[in-house]
């Protein structure tokens, strides 16, 4: 018998991936179910396909979901308990009749779209990225959580602002965010879904 010592592999015979990740996956997993207040757990875009295939497996036989969304580079995993759930209920769908189409479309004849702002709007597939772009998260943020920066360090702004005719509406327009998934604000106008 040789006496080398061999790294091997955890996982499956389908998915072997590096000992580390495993134990990272075995903390992480470990730590979310313990947390009952936790129902999500997002895991980044950097993953291996062999990687994520090995999460879907594991959390398979704990009994969890997951759910792999985006393409290529921004393809993310999420898994997720089976009670207390968001992931678990149907995207957001948005039903338009026909006015609001017409009035949509009188909105685009009168402020048409920019190149710049279809571009921004276009999801690129991954083969025409280029390759100083197939490093970088394209339409999420790639770590942390989003934060609003402070407005009241400018006062000629915050004068500015106040001056708007929206902003007498600012608290009607924050509420309506709060709850509701899809609104649409048109001049004075405040709809929503």
């Amino acid at each position: 018998m040789s006496s080398k010592k061999v790294k091997r592999n955890l996982g499956n015979k389908h998915f072997p991936i590096a000992e580390s990740v495993s134990i990272a996956l075995k903390i992480q997993l470990d730590k979310f179910l313990s947390d009952d207040n936790e129902t999500e757990l997002k895991f980044p875009t950097f993953l291996s396909a062999q990687e994520r295939g090995f999460i879907h497996e594991t959390v398979a036989k704990l009994g969890l979901k997951s759910k792999s969304r985006g393409k290529g580079v921004n393809r993310y995993l999420t898994i997720y308990k089976r009670s207390g759930s968001t992931i678990i209920q149907n995207d957001a769908k948005l039903i338009l009749d026909s006015n609001m189409r017409c009035t949509i479309a009188e909105l685009f004849n009168a402020y048409p779209i920019t190149s710049k702002e279809k571009d921004d709007l276009s999801c690129c597939p991954e083969k025409e990225r280029s390759p100083q772009l197939a490093h970088k998260t394209l339409g999420q943020l790639n770590n942390g959580v989003a934060q609003v920066p402070n407005t009241t360090y400018n006062p000629d702004l915050v004068k500015f602002r106040e001056k708007l005719p929206v902003y007498e509406q600012r608290q009607d327009l924050l509420s309506a965010i709060a709850h509701n998934q899809v609104i649409l604000i048109i001049d004075y106008i405040l709809l929503t879904h």
